[in-house]
């Protein structure tokens, strides 16, 4: 079985790009580094082969490899396939890979710019946590607003299913991306923020023509958003949503949901919120 050898200079490196990342991102975009390193790492110890040769005029150099680190593509992993030798008189044994050091590429961009940019999977996992963190905002804004206000209770129900519906509009519209374009500038968005605009202000009509088509799912659920829009009364909304900000576990739920959006920003290699 083959196992990874990393040299001081490798784990050095390892700990010189967490803190970098750390420093321009975060501490959960430096731990992410750190688990997509040696996933990647597993990756070659079964499929040494995914590497390719690295060009070098240095004769003792020959034979090193690189491999880009999965979802931090300007990090290189810079490896050598090596039989082992307990001793010089000894067979060789099982097979070894030496990580001789993890290279950061700098393309002429910012560090964000070049170390930062997230895969479509963590753009799309990282959303969804986010509509998943809006939906515990709503149900703590329903129960705000109704208290003092129970006349208003359709009005209030009415409001707050209409966000939880827009919400599952916008999962449904970057699943259809994710299944039918993967060049879409989504997929490049540094925030949420980003995702959201592109989602709803940045929607294209004949994207949605096509998913109103081809989803049946999508359509009713457009037509019932359709609907709960012309019932919103917004008169009716004032009293309770202004008595909703001043309560302590709506202002709580505020805070628990930009800290979700900063956290997850930071997974996505920003710092930005919605």
């Amino acid at each position: 079985m083959r196992k990874l050898y990393k040299r001081a200079a490798a784990r050095h490196d390892l700990v010189e790009h967490f803190v970098y990342l750390a420093g321009e991102g975060g501490e959960v975009l430096a731990e992410r580094f750190l688990s997509r390193a040696e996933a990647s790492c597993e990756v070659l110890l079964t499929q040494p082969e995914c590497g390719s040769p690295l060009v070098v005029q240095d004769p003792g150099l020959t034979g090193i490899r690189k491999w880009p680190v999965k979802d931090f593509e300007n990090f290189l992993i810079l490896f050598a396939p090596r039989p082992r030798r307990d001793d010089c008189a000894s067979p060789i044994r099982s097979p070894r890979l030496v990580a001789v050091a993890w290279h950061r590429v700098s393309a002429g961009r910012s560090a964000k710019a070049q170390c930062m940019r997230a895969s479509p999977a963590v753009i799309r996992d990282a959303y969804l946590r986010y509509t998943e963190a809006k939906q515990d905002f709503f149900r703590v804004l329903e129960r705000c607003a109704l208290r003092g206000w129970p006349d208003r209770k359709v009005a209030i129900r009415n409001a707050v299913r209409l966000q939880e519906l827009l919400s599952e509009q916008e999962r449904l519209r970057l699943s259809y991306l994710e299944a039918c374009d993967s060049t879409d500038s989504v997929w490049q968005a540094p925030t949420i923020a980003a995702v959201y605009k592109r989602l709803r202000d940045d929607w294209k009509a004949d994207t949605e023509t096509a998913l109103l088509s081809g989803d049946a799912g999508y359509a009713a659920l457009q037509q019932e958003i359709e609907q709960l829009q012309v019932k919103l009364d917004s008169e009716a909304l004032t009293g309770p949503l202004e008595m909703a900000k001043r309560d302590e576990e709506f202002v709580a739920a505020s805070r628990d949901l930009a800290h979700t959006t900063r956290a997850l920003d930071g997974e996505l290699g920003a710092t930005g919120s919605p």
